[in-house]
């Protein structure tokens, strides 16, 4: 018989790890940035991000505070340059969109990109960025869900702030949000079979699948452009495949701990 502490709402459970979390990995990043980039980060959080007036998804203010802390080390590792501020701002078009339900995904991909651009231009102004930064970081937003549309990016610098954007789908607050969003839609989804198409997604056809013996479904795929990325995509891959082989969201606090416990190792070593 299942037990009263088993049955609960898994997204309440990640909003809440979120939370929790979400100030130090604002703190750690806060430290990485130039003077430009903290002014955006202080902005962002002041009018966007504000705690419990988010202007977009719940999850949009971990998910920037993550691909920012890896476009700083992806700055710092290749001659890419303007990824941190396009990170930082990439999702804040998402305002934009207050009744989710009427929009399908491809037109809130397309809507966000689009909305998003004056808010940004406005802030990058404002934090001292000059035309031609401003040029290659608008672009850069304007088109950074294009390979979801079936528009293929080539341009290095959208390469770059694609693997960013990217940083956050395995990070286990995505991955299991993005299970239950799935599974809402259809009972007898599961984890493999999010893990399944997620393999598709990032592992080209040439590439050492992350688990001995997986299959690739056919599928979009769009493995990263860094090392940096492949470095991460690994790691993820590989945590979130032993975790998934037992009954993880069965239980309320099982879940919690384990999220928990990788979100805490992973700040450890500079990531979150």
């Amino acid at each position: 018989m299942e037990r009263a502490e088993d049955k609960y709402d898994l997204i309440e459970v990640l909003k809440e790890t979120a939370n929790k979390f979400q100030p130090k990995l604002f703190g750690q990043l806060k430290t990485k940035l130039n003077e430009k980039e903290s002014k955006i980060l202080d902005r962002l959080f002041g009018t966007f991000y504000r705690k419990e007036k988010i202007k977009g998804r719940w999850w949009d203010p971990y998910h920037v505070l993550l691909s920012a802390s890896f476009a700083v080390e992806l700055e710092r590792t290749t001659p890419l340059i303007s990824v941190v501020p396009a990170i930082l701002l990439h999702d804040i078009g998402y305002y934009a969109i207050e009744d989710k339900n009427n929009w399908d995904a491809s037109q809130s991909r397309i809507i966000h990109m689009q909305e998003g651009t004056g808010p940004s231009a406005e802030i990058l102004i404002r934090c001292g960025y000059g035309p031609w930064e401003i040029k290659t970081i608008i672009g850069g937003i304007a088109s950074h869900d294009n390979e979801y549309l079936g528009i293929k990016i080539k341009d290095l610098y959208r390469l770059g702030l694609r693997d960013a954007d990217r940083a956050w789908v395995m990070h286990p607050l995505s991955f299991y949000k993005d299970y239950i969003l799935k599974k809402n839609k259809n009972p007898e989804f599961s984890l493999q079979d999010l893990f399944k198409k997620r393999v598709t997604s990032f592992y080209g056809r040439e590439e050492t699948l992350p688990v001995s013996g997986w299959e690739r479904i056919d599928g979009l795929s769009q493995p990263p452009y860094t090392d940096l990325a492949k470095q991460w995509r690994d790691r993820q891959f590989r945590y979130l495949w032993q975790e998934i082989q037992g009954n993880i969201t069965e239980n309320k606090k099982v879940f919690r701990e384990s999220v928990e416990r990788h979100i805490r190792a992973e700040l450890k070593e500079g990531r979150g």
